[in-house]
């Protein structure tokens, strides 16, 4: 459980009442998911920042040694200016048959890592749309194979699409940092922080 700790927006918390200790994996509130954005979301530039963003957050659960399991438009907000993962593993340990979740993951079959490679190539495909270059094209049919051992490594991921990128938003590129700064750009309020 500890491990969700490294999803960006996810919280682990320990709660002590009458004596007694639970853990809680909190995350913030959000008011619509990536689904409900992508309905009014012009083509452009920040729709290849949000991929941008998802590929470093699935390098990063990859490094950790994570798996979400279930990642798809409707299980991704965007809170405080940050992409933020919901619900891992839930449609997977449901044996769902989402069109999102990878092919081992409705056999029943322990999540790896290449399923969210999966799921991460049918997120893009929905993000980028028609706007997506013959290359990219090419990679996301690749991670949407039905065999995790064909599927790209999210090495390749990363070089295909980050690289598409402007030089500076390569060189700046954190996890969440370019929704964080278009939204500071784009406020006529200068950037605060504060705890709720």
């Amino acid at each position: 459980m500890q491990g969700f700790v490294v999803i960006p927006g996810w919280e682990l918390k320990v709660e002590r009442k009458s004596g007694q200790e639970r853990l809680l994996m909190t995350r913030p509130f959000f008011q619509k998911t990536l689904k409900d954005s992508l309905e009014s979301m012009p083509r452009g530039s920040r729709r290849h920042e949000m991929v941008a963003s998802l590929i470093n957050i699935v390098r990063e659960l990859e490094r950790r040694r994570l798996v979400h399991g279930h990642i798809s438009p409707s299980n991704i907000a965007e809170a405080e200016g940050q992409l933020v993962l919901l619900d891992p593993r839930l449609g997977s340990l449901h044996h769902s048959n989402d069109s999102y979740l990878a092919p081992e993951s409705v056999s029943g079959e322990e999540p790896k890592s290449s399923v969210d490679l999966f799921g991460l190539g049918c997120v893009i495909d929905e993000i980028m749309g028609d706007d997506a270059t013959h290359q990219q094209r090419q990679v996301i049919d690749r991670l949407r194979l039905p065999s995790p051992r064909q599927r790209p490594a999210i090495d390749e991921v990363e070089r295909e699409f980050i690289r598409s990128l402007p030089a500076q938003s390569r060189d700046n590129l954190r996890v969440g940092r370019l929704i964080n700064k278009q939204k500071r750009e784009s406020s006529d309020e200068p950037a605060t922080s504060g705890g709720s």
